[in-house]
Protein backbone atom coordinates (compact mmCIF):
# COMPACT_ATOMS: atom_id res chain seq x y z
CA UNK A 1 0.00 0.00 0.00
CA UNK A 2 1.19 3.49 -0.82
CA UNK A 3 2.42 5.43 2.25
CA UNK A 4 0.78 8.83 1.92
CA UNK A 5 1.78 11.69 4.21
CA UNK A 6 -0.69 14.47 5.01
CA UNK A 7 0.41 17.91 6.21
CA UNK A 8 -2.03 20.71 7.05
CA UNK A 9 -5.05 18.42 7.29
CA UNK A 10 -6.73 20.36 10.15
CA UNK A 11 -7.16 23.67 8.32
CA UNK A 12 -10.06 24.70 6.13
CA UNK A 13 -8.79 23.11 2.92
CA UNK A 14 -7.30 20.07 4.66
CA UNK A 15 -10.47 19.30 6.63
CA UNK A 16 -12.55 19.41 3.42
CA UNK A 17 -10.05 17.03 1.81
CA UNK A 18 -10.21 14.65 4.82
CA UNK A 19 -14.02 14.63 4.73
CA UNK A 20 -14.07 13.99 0.99
CA UNK A 21 -11.50 11.19 1.23
CA UNK A 22 -13.53 9.51 3.98
CA UNK A 23 -16.75 9.79 1.96
CA UNK A 24 -15.02 8.26 -1.08
CA UNK A 25 -13.31 5.60 1.09
CA UNK A 26 -9.93 6.68 -0.28
CA UNK A 27 -8.21 5.79 3.01
CA UNK A 28 -9.01 2.12 2.31
CA UNK A 29 -6.45 2.17 -0.53
CA UNK A 30 -3.48 3.92 1.09
CA UNK A 31 -1.47 3.86 4.29
CA UNK A 32 -2.08 7.37 5.64
CA UNK A 33 0.52 9.05 7.87
CA UNK A 34 -0.43 12.36 9.46
CA UNK A 35 2.11 15.11 10.12
CA UNK A 36 1.88 18.18 12.34
CA UNK A 37 3.89 21.32 12.96
CA UNK A 38 2.67 21.67 16.56
CA UNK A 39 1.44 18.40 18.17
CA UNK A 40 4.10 15.74 17.45
CA UNK A 41 3.20 12.45 19.14
CA UNK A 42 -0.45 13.44 19.55
CA UNK A 43 -3.41 11.45 18.32
CA UNK A 44 -4.13 11.45 14.58
CA UNK A 45 -7.51 12.23 13.06
CA UNK A 46 -10.49 9.90 13.26
CA UNK A 47 -10.77 8.31 9.82
CA UNK A 48 -12.30 4.97 10.78
CA UNK A 49 -8.98 3.22 11.44
CA UNK A 50 -5.83 3.68 13.51
CA UNK A 51 -3.52 6.37 12.16
CA UNK A 52 -0.73 6.13 14.70
CA UNK A 53 0.80 9.14 16.45
CA UNK A 54 1.25 12.45 14.63
CA UNK A 55 4.65 12.81 12.98
CA UNK A 56 6.89 15.89 12.83
CA UNK A 57 6.17 17.89 9.65
CA UNK A 58 9.65 19.44 9.92
CA UNK A 59 11.42 16.07 9.73
CA UNK A 60 12.73 15.71 6.20
CA UNK A 61 13.71 12.09 6.98
CA UNK A 62 10.12 11.25 7.94
CA UNK A 63 8.68 13.12 4.95
CA UNK A 64 11.04 11.56 2.41
CA UNK A 65 10.05 8.07 3.58
CA UNK A 66 6.56 8.69 2.14
CA UNK A 67 5.58 7.59 -1.36
CA UNK A 68 3.37 10.69 -1.71
CA UNK A 69 3.00 13.88 0.34
CA UNK A 70 -0.25 15.85 0.24
CA UNK A 71 0.10 19.26 1.83
CA UNK A 72 -2.58 21.84 2.56
CA UNK A 73 -0.23 23.76 4.84
CA UNK A 74 0.45 27.45 4.16
CA UNK A 75 3.10 28.81 1.84
CA UNK A 76 5.60 29.49 4.65
CA UNK A 77 5.79 25.75 5.32
CA UNK A 78 6.09 24.98 1.60
CA UNK A 79 8.91 27.48 1.14
CA UNK A 80 10.79 26.10 4.14
CA UNK A 81 10.35 22.45 3.12
CA UNK A 82 10.32 22.32 -0.70
CA UNK A 83 14.07 22.64 -1.37
CA UNK A 84 14.90 20.20 1.43
CA UNK A 85 12.64 17.56 -0.10
CA UNK A 86 14.20 18.04 -3.53
CA UNK A 87 17.64 17.70 -1.99
CA UNK A 88 16.45 14.44 -0.38
CA UNK A 89 15.56 12.96 -3.78
CA UNK A 90 11.95 13.91 -4.42
CA UNK A 91 11.23 14.74 -8.04
CA UNK A 92 9.55 18.09 -8.70
CA UNK A 93 9.25 18.99 -12.36
CA UNK A 94 7.80 21.55 -14.73
CA UNK A 95 4.96 20.38 -16.99
CA UNK A 96 6.87 21.15 -20.21
CA UNK A 97 9.80 18.95 -19.23
CA UNK A 98 8.13 16.30 -17.08
CA UNK A 99 9.51 12.78 -16.93
CA UNK A 100 7.17 10.46 -15.02
CA UNK A 101 9.86 7.78 -15.00
CA UNK A 102 12.27 9.97 -13.02
CA UNK A 103 11.16 8.46 -9.72
CA UNK A 104 8.40 6.63 -7.91
CA UNK A 105 6.86 9.93 -6.81
CA UNK A 106 6.78 12.93 -9.15
CA UNK A 107 5.10 16.30 -8.55
CA UNK A 108 4.45 18.24 -11.77
CA UNK A 109 4.13 22.04 -11.42
CA UNK A 110 1.46 24.08 -13.24
CA UNK A 111 -0.23 21.10 -14.87
CA UNK A 112 -2.92 22.15 -17.40
CA UNK A 113 -6.39 20.73 -16.76
CA UNK A 114 -9.73 21.37 -18.49
CA UNK A 115 -10.68 23.55 -15.51
CA UNK A 116 -7.41 25.55 -15.37
CA UNK A 117 -3.87 24.88 -14.15
CA UNK A 118 -3.29 22.77 -11.05
CA UNK A 119 -0.38 24.07 -8.99
CA UNK A 120 0.88 20.48 -8.69
CA UNK A 121 -0.36 17.20 -10.13
CA UNK A 122 1.03 14.28 -8.14
CA UNK A 123 2.08 11.00 -9.77
CA UNK A 124 3.02 7.71 -8.13
CA UNK A 125 4.36 4.90 -10.29
CA UNK A 126 3.34 6.87 -13.39
CA UNK A 127 -0.31 7.20 -12.27
CA UNK A 128 -1.99 10.51 -11.31
CA UNK A 129 -2.90 10.29 -7.61
CA UNK A 130 -3.67 13.84 -6.49
CA UNK A 131 -3.84 17.57 -7.08
CA UNK A 132 -2.38 20.29 -4.85
CA UNK A 133 -3.61 23.88 -5.00
CA UNK A 134 -1.05 26.03 -3.19
CA UNK A 135 -2.23 29.47 -2.16
CA UNK A 136 -0.58 32.05 0.09
CA UNK A 137 -1.70 31.94 3.70
CA UNK A 138 -4.93 33.90 4.15
CA UNK A 139 -6.17 33.31 0.58
CA UNK A 140 -9.17 31.06 0.02
CA UNK A 141 -9.66 28.50 -2.72
CA UNK A 142 -12.82 30.22 -3.94
CA UNK A 143 -12.75 30.16 -7.72
CA UNK A 144 -10.08 27.44 -8.05
CA UNK A 145 -11.65 24.58 -6.09
CA UNK A 146 -13.04 23.08 -9.31
CA UNK A 147 -9.45 22.33 -10.41
CA UNK A 148 -9.24 19.52 -7.84
CA UNK A 149 -12.29 17.64 -9.20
Amino acid sequence: MMRTGFVGWRGMVGSVLMHRMQAERDFDHIEPVFFTTSQVGGKGPSIGRDTGPLQDASSIDALKSMDVIVTCQGSDYTIATYDKLRAAGWQVQDYRSMNLGAGVGVAVREFPLATGEADYLLYADGRAVGVVEAKPEGHTLTGVEIQSD
